[in-house]
This record gives C-alpha cells, structure tokens and sequence, in this order.
C-alpha cells in the first residue's frame, strides 16, 4: 500500500499528482495526526487542489478535514473545502487579496483537471437511463393515481424525491446522479418525470386546469400546449422591460447604499443587539442560515460567529449584532464585527454598501431573466397570514386561498366596510341568480377592510379598525359566499365606502378570497423595490406615515427596528433563497437618517435606538447633491430653493467624481 505525507504531497507538481498511479490504496497522514485509509484518485481530484494554499504558507496546518473523504465531489463539496482552506489564514499576516486571488486560480485549475485529465471517465445520458426512471414502480403507479389538484401533483413529487434520494437500486442512474451532484434541480424533475402541473398566464393567473403529464411522457394535448406555451412567452415578455427596470432599481440601490462607506477593523464594542426569536418551522430554519457568519451575543456581552453547525439555536431566542447595531455608522463606516464574517470577503477600501445592496438586486435580475427555467408552481398561497391580519382572520384548512373571520368573532352588530373604487361592479350581484358563480375578482379587489361595532342607535362605537388584506401583491376580493349574503342582505353607502351588517354572517363560510395567481418574480422585485425604497410614502410631522393608498409595506412605517429587520428578510428571502441577513441590515442601516425632519441630519445613527427610516427619495435629495446628479429628474432638486438653504449635507464617494477645487487666488 502506498504512504504519504500530506507535507510531501502538497509540493508535488499538478502533473507529478496526476501521475500517481490510480486507482490504487493509499494512507496518508495530516498535520492533525490522523491517518486515512483511500483512494490516490481522492488526492487528485479537489484534495490536492486544496492543500495548495498551504504551500503557499507553509505555517498553516493540513488536517484531515482538507480532504473529500471518498465524498461525491460536486462544485458545492470544492467550495465549502477552499472555504474551510481560506479559513485556516485567517487572522495570520497574510493580505486576504492575496489569498482569494490563489484560491481563484486552484477553483480553475481543478475544473481544467477534472474536464481534461479526467474525461475518459465522464459518462453520458442515454434515454435508457431516462426510461428506467420513467418505469419505476413506485413512480409509475404515483402518476397513474394522480388527480388534477396540486395535493395529488404534490404527492407525486413527494414519490419522485424519494425515490431519487433514498432508492439504491437506482444509484447507478445519470439522471438520479445528475441531481444528487447538483447539476439538476428536483423542481426540474418533477415536471420531467410527473405532473407538468399548474402554469399560468402571462398575467400570472394560475390555469384552472393543471398539466397531467410531464416532459418524459410528452404534452399530448392541444390546450397543455397552449399553456405551456406562455412559459416562453413569459421568458420572452420579462427579459425586455422587467430586466431593466430589475437593473434600474439596482442602480437606485447603490446610489443610497454607497453612504456606508467602509469595513473598520475590530470591534466597535457596541452594546446594541437584536433579539430574535427561532421556531422549528421551516421559515425559521432558513433565518437561521440567513444569520450564519454574524455575531451572537453571549450572556457575558462578548460576541461569538454563528456557525452553520450551530443547529442548537433553532427553536431558541437569539441576541446578534448587525450593522444596524454599528458605533461606526455616523462615521459611514461598519465594524468587521457587526458586518459579520463576510466583511473578510471585502477587499481594501471596497465599499460594503455597494456589496450588499448587489448582493439582493442580482439575483434579483438573474432570477427575472431565468423565468422559463423557474417557472414552477408547488403551492399557490402560504398557508400563514401577514402579520397585520392574524388577529382578524384565519386561513381556511386545505383551501390557503380562502379566509375566514376568526373563530369566537362576535359578529352581532359588527359592520365591515370597504371602498366603493374596489368593489365598483358590486351592484351587478343583484342582476344574477348566483352570485356565487361569478367571477369574484372582477366583483371586487381589495388593499384593506375596516371593521367596527355600532350601538342600538347606529353609533360606532370606539374607533374602526383597519386592516390591510393583501398577500405576496394580491388583492383579496369578497368571497362567493359573502356575495350571496349581501344579495340577501344589501348593504349601505357610507361616505365613499361600502359597509355591510355582518350580524347574521356565519364564521364557518369563507369572507374573502383570493384570485388563483401567482406572484411572478417581476411583481416580487416590485414589492421589495417598494418595501426598501419607500417612495410612494409620506410622513407626518410625528414621523407616523400618512394615508397612501398604497398597501405594499415599507420601512419608513418602522420605528422598531428588529421587527423592519425580521419582515425585511421576509419579505426580501421569500422569493430570493440565500441573501445573508448582514446584507439586508446594511441596506436598511443605509435608509435610516439620525434626525432629518427636525435637525435635518441626514447622517447615519450609531445606534439600532437612534434615528428614523426614510424613502430613497428624501435620502437622494437631501445627502450629497452628487448624488442627485446621478439620479433621475436632477432639474427637480437643483431648480428647487430649499436646495439651496441646506448647508448640512452627508458626503458620498460621488463627490470626487464631480468636486471642482475651488480657483486659486490671483
């Protein structure tokens, strides 16, 4: 058997390493003391690669963990290994350009390697390895018993992801080991190996019927055509405006964010922190990694990384920093500490800013041009409120597009109003036999209700409540139920508004409805672009925001910060998978001004307690007129006089782009 030293193999050439006989045993000992029993293939393909930092500065130690262990080697495997290799030069001597600059060239050259010293043992796909998927047992029977609902398609994915991660007997398959590589998403086969399932039209409304076969099977029919042939028609619609409008609102992001200018080295030794709590859900799970590589807050107030190992932290309450906790923000810098680890992934005198707010937008804009790929429907509605109708309202069991008044609503005298301009076909209930039957979304689309008691003597008593009613861009519409209840009933003009006797209404029948759609990833980047930019909004002299008549969230309605955070990341990581949480926080940090409606202080607060969220506009207009220059409609903000009367303004990296030194005396 051969023996080696990691130490020894580390200084091989790349073709002495390939030149080692393969396959063959091997043991090899690390710089940790322990010896592994392998393959020499194991050493050429990604572990060598890996060590090569270490050649590079001979003090860092090799263990063991530097090794694929007999792993599938996947471009997922590589990475978090050069990671766990980056990692070992941390805090040593060593500039960090330097490192990433190697770890670039070692990820290039092992994918050289792998393509052209490895090629005779590529395999390819024939369609016997997609027929033998096709004719498993367990999947063929699935896709024989399916119905036409997405609880029945859903279960036939359910099989079809079983059987790809679980069934041995088909480890050997391309096709199953194209997807355990990565190489080829689950949702991809599902809809080549089940169901089709539901598309939508270009308006994103879902097709009532839902497309029963798959692409290994075929599309046999002309109407499954037909639909599926929006999905290019989708493609082809988004990648013209809706890029460019993804793009433009990256370009406003950067504009705003480039204030946070600089990683300071250290700690700031703030004593801010949020506080968040974890459940066990599956939205809790994805926070939980959308943390990892920030900073938890010990009970003695000494910070410790939040690594991905960190598991334990699921279902429990956690205290972190962020940049929104940062000493160093009025100076528009942010401490390594509370930009989290990946302020080492920062080269020198790069601005942070800049590095989150493209951190958000860019998948953000591949995900839009990627619409023909993406194109997957798997649940048409959450099955969880926004948060502003949990206390009124509960999502029926088995039907996420229905909602009820909550269980024990007193309805006795309660009244509930909408606007007459969202419901402005209303009258045309009394002209049918079944309301019901009609379509509901042409009846009424809805952005809020307002509910209320009324005494015997028609007095309202205490004051209405509203509550907005929309979900993921949707506006919700009066449910067939509660139609067939005001023909039977009326209802009362109020004002420019509707309102309706619920005395007699049934808990236990649905009152709102929401059109079968589906968010498109163009109206999801709107809806971030609205919640972060927070143009459309206008504040009182209290900073409480003014009627609207608008129903999208935005951040200058938060005062509390952890909670604009926790929805930030809602809203935000529900569509885009993966953008870490110390990002977000930059950019939220990026929309706060210290006191600017009073003081007019446009500077960044030092503190998660301090200062106020504005709209991108105010913050445009009132920092660095360098910045103004860059943006849109410029004549606005320099024709305007009160430009002129503000002396106090933030600077920018903009302005050495346009300062012109003042001449010199003669």
């Amino acid at each position: 058997m051969l023996k080696y030293h990691v130490r020894d193999l580390m200084f091989y050439t790349e073709d002495e390493i390939w030149a080692i006989e393969k396959p063959a045993r091997c043991e090899i000992t690390f710089d940790d003391g322990i010896t592994l029993e392998t393959d020499t293939v194991n050493i050429m393909i990604g572990s060598w690669y890996l060590w090569q930092i270490a050649s590079a500065w001979p003090e860092i130690n090799v263990t063991s963990k530097l090794f694929i262990h007999d792993k599938v080697f996947t471009d997922k495997l590589f990475r978090d290994l050069l990671w766990d290799a980056i990692e070992a030069t941390m805090g040593m001597n060593v500039p960090k350009e330097d490192v990433w600059f190697l770890a670039q060239d070692l990820y290039n050259k092992s994918y050289n390697a792998i393509v052209n010293r490895a090629s005779r043992f590529i395999s390819s796909l024939s369609y016997k390895n997609i027929y033998e998927v096709v004719k498993h047992p367990r999947i063929a029977e699935a896709n024989a018993n399916v119905q036409p609902n997405q609880e029945s398609i859903n279960g036939v994915y359910d099989v079809i992801t079983d059987v790809f991660k679980n069934d041995k007997s088909m480890a050997d398959n391309v096709v199953v080991a194209t997807v355990s590589y990565g190489t080829v998403k689950m949702a991809q086969v599902h809809q080549s190996f089940g169901p089709r399932g539901p598309n939508t039209d270009i308006d994103s409304v879902i097709y009532s019927n839902p497309i029963m076969r798959g692409y290994s099977h075929g599309l046999a029919t002309l109407d499954a055509f037909a639909m599926e042939s929006r999905s290019a028609a989708k493609a082809q619609l988004f990648n013209k405006d809706p890029v460019a409008d993804a793009e433009y609102f990256n370009r406003k992001m950067q504009l705003v964010c480039a204030i946070v200018r600089k990683i300071v080295p250290g700690d700031c030794g703030t004593r801010d922190y949020h506080t968040f709590e974890l459940g066990n859900d599956a939205t809790s799970k994805r926070l939980f990694e959308s943390m990892v590589g920030l900073y938890q807050v010990m009970p003695d107030g000494k910070p410790r990384e939040i690594l991905k190992t960190d598991t334990h932290l699921i279902g429990t309450t956690v205290n972190f920093r962020s940049a929104l906790c940062c000493h160093e923000a009025p100076k528009q810098g942010v401490c390594e500490v509370c930009y989290g680890i990946t302020s080492y992934g920062i080269p020198y005198d790069t601005n942070p800013g800049h590095v989150s707010s493209t951190s958000i937008n860019e998948p953000a804009t591949q995900t839009i041009i990627s619409t023909k790929h993406l194109d997957f429907i798997n649940q048409t509605f959450a099955k969880f409120l926004p948060r502003e109708m949990e206390s009124h309202f509960v999502v029926s069991k088995g039907h996420p597009e229905h909602i009820l008044l909550k269980s024990g609503t007193v309805t006795k005298r309660l009244i509930m109003t909408i606007a007459q301009n969202e419901a402005t076909s209303l009258v045309d209930i009394n002209y049918v036999s079944n309301p019901g039957a009609t379509d509901v979304a042409k009846i009424s689309g809805l952005s809020n209700v307002q509910f209320f008691y009324i005494d015997d003597d028609d007095h309202v008593i205490g004051k209405p409540v509203s509550v907005q009613v929309v979900r993921k861009n949707i506006q919700a519409s009066l449910s067939p139920h509660l139609l067939s209840y005001l023909k039977l009933n009326s209802w009362k003009n109020e004002g420019n508004r509707y309102a309706f006797d619920l005395s007699s209404w049934r808990l236990e029948h649905p009152i709102l409805v929401y059109q079968n759609k589906h968010e498109n990833m163009v109206a999801a980047v709107s809806r971030i672009e609205t919640f972060i930019r927070s143009c459309r909004a206008k504040l009182n002299e209290d900073m409480t925001p003014k009627a609207i008549g608008r129903h999208e969230p935005m951040l200058v309605k938060y005062r509390d910060v952890d909670l604009a955070l926790r929805d930030a990341f809602h809203i935000i990581c529900d569509k885009l998978k993966g953008i870490h949480l110390g990002h977000i926080a930059t950019v939220l940090l990026a929309s706060r001004a210290l006191d600017p409606y009073i003081a007019g202080d446009w500077s960044l607060p030092g503190s998660k307690y301090e200062g106020y969220f504005c709209s991108h506009d105010d913050l445009i207009r009132h920092r660095s007129l360098s910045t103004a220059v860059l943006f849109e409609r410029q004549f606005e903000i320099f024709d305007d006089p009160d430009s002129y009367l503000q002396t106090k303004r933030v600077s920018t990296i903009q302005d050495e782009l346009l300062f012109i030194p003042p001449a010199a005396k003669e």
